[in-house]
């Protein structure tokens, strides 16, 4: 099953420099290339972030009329509610071409924005990378030593990711100790390193460990990126916020998986069960 990651990777991917003040603000595009199995092809997505402590905003695209984000607490990201997604590059490149528009309330004062994005092009992304353990729908146990082929991404990368994550009903993220959703990425640009992130892997690493993973069905994402210049001509208002733009065009691999305790784990579960039904024909 292809999962398509969203806000969480993203943000952690680009980071923002410290914490969004009142009079400081981020426009931040990312777009995503991939190759979907259903459809035998590469696909694309896209994703427009804005961050910002205002206290709503709006968005318009080109052609179309404003319409409002969706606030992803806590940490002040609105975030378009509808945007390209598994869509060939064509499809991509229409959705971004023109001049948008940008609305912030802000202190119960609006301020209208305006910038021109350009599309991402083909050459844009750096080759995709291939997973290589586990496999797709593999049984790896708790520890586990994560592979795959950079296919020369990291030559031109600027930086790169490896996340895990369960699939269960809430959606929650495997959390590191210090509450990251991450557990190995590569250097980036300096604007992009946010505060307190453990650094772990050089970018020309092929190999990763996870250890003592929680169990059940699980996926793992591996992306490469680079920062790209589409956004231009940004229009601020006299006497609004200032904002700054970040764009990114990531290459990325993802496969499904299933973690299971250790042989030597099973044995003792197993045996705790043994106990437990001994104890029941005992007791009844």
């Amino acid at each position: 099953m292809q999962r398509y990651l969203t806000l969480p990777f993203l943000l952690l991917f680009l980071a923002i420099p410290g914490a969004v003040s009142a009079d400081v603000g981020f426009i931040q595009l990312v777009s995503e290339k991939f190759y979907c199995p259903m459809q035998g092809e590469y696909r694309y997505k896209g994703d427009l972030y804005i961050h910002s402590c205002a206290d709503a905003v709006w968005l318009k695209s080109p052609g179309g009329e404003f319409a409002g984000l969706d606030r992803v607490e806590p940490d002040r990201h609105w975030r378009m509610p509808y945007r390209p997604f598994n869509v060939p590059l064509e499809g991509l490149q229409t959705w971004m071409n023109g001049q948008w528009a940008m609305r912030i309330l802000l202190d119960d004062v609006e301020h209208d924005y305006t910038f021109m994005m350009n599309p991402v092009q083909a050459g844009d992304f750096v080759p995709v990378p291939t997973l290589t353990s586990p496999l797709h729908d593999e049984v790896i146990q708790r520890d586990h030593t994560f592979t795959w082929d950079s296919n020369n991404a990291e030559e031109t990368a600027y930086g790169f990711r490896l996340d895990v994550g369960l699939w269960d009903d809430s959606d929650e993220w495997w959390r590191s100790g210090d509450g990251w959703k991450t557990h190995a990425f590569g250097p980036f640009p300096p604007q992009w390193e946010p505060p307190h992130m453990p650094w772990t892997l050089e970018q020309d690493a092929k190999s990763w460990t996870g250890d003592n993973m929680p169990i059940g069905d699980a996926w793992v994402y591996l992306g490469y990126g680079v920062a790209i210049d589409i956004i231009s001509d940004l229009v601020i208002p006299d006497g609004a916020p200032h904002f700054e733009v970040l764009t990114l065009a990531m290459s990325i691999d993802e496969l499904d998986m299933t973690i299971v305790p250790e042989p030597g784990s099973l044995v003792v579960l197993g045996l705790g069960g043994l106990l437990l039904l001994r104890r029941r024909e005992y007791v009844s």
